[in-house]
């Protein structure tokens, strides 16, 4: 019961920093974050100092801090693979291209999968699936697409060469957008 309790609150703050601190799956980022971050360090620093301090034998301590160290370096490298993907077009759903109002944008990647970024003022979610495209019809892999963008988007669109956008199968969706062009 004393190691559980000695080391839950380690264990208990590293997996909140991979918690804030993933972008491979969905989540909702926030301008909390800033404050957030810095503070969840901080306790982890001083409950390694505290640890450390009060135990004679650093055995247990070592394993369980090179385990963790590993856990954040594995979502460290799964962050820079999600960062480093090659976009094959982006395209946005929203009053403006510079999404300064609530807005979407999708950004397709060349593996064929897509993030799709919802921005409204100081936070924003993020959605990460698959897509296809095939016959000029692009298909997002999520069937919830509808709920989570609150009837924006759609999950098929088909692709409109004169007007150089993918226009939604479905009535009563927005079309998507080329952005930066």
């Amino acid at each position: 019961m004393k190691i559980l309790i000695k080391y839950g609150t380690v264990v208990l703050l590293f997996l909140l920093l991979i918690n804030y601190t993933h972008t491979y799956f969905d989540f909702t980022a926030s301008k909390s974050n800033i404050f957030v971050l810095p503070l969840i360090a901080g306790l982890l620093v001083v409950n390694f100092v505290i640890i450390y301090a009060l135990e004679s034998k650093h055995i247990t301590t070592n394993w369980v801090f090179t385990i963790l160290i590993l856990l954040f370096g594995v979502n460290l490298y799964l962050n820079t693979n999600q960062s480093n993907k090659e976009i094959w077009h982006e395209y946005y759903i929203s009053p403006d291209p510079q999404l300064k109002t609530r807005g979407y944008e999708l950004k397709l990647y060349a593996d064929k999968t897509y993030m799709l970024n919802e921005y409204w003022h100081g936070e924003s979610k993020h959605y990460f699936g698959a897509y296809e495209f095939e016959n000029d019809i692009l298909t997002l892999g999520d069937k919830t697409i509808e709920d989570k963008t609150e009837s924006q988007m759609t999950s098929e669109y088909k692709y409109n060469n004169a007007k150089k956008l993918f226009e939604s199968i479905e009535n009563g969706y927005s079309n998507l957008k080329v952005r930066n062009e």
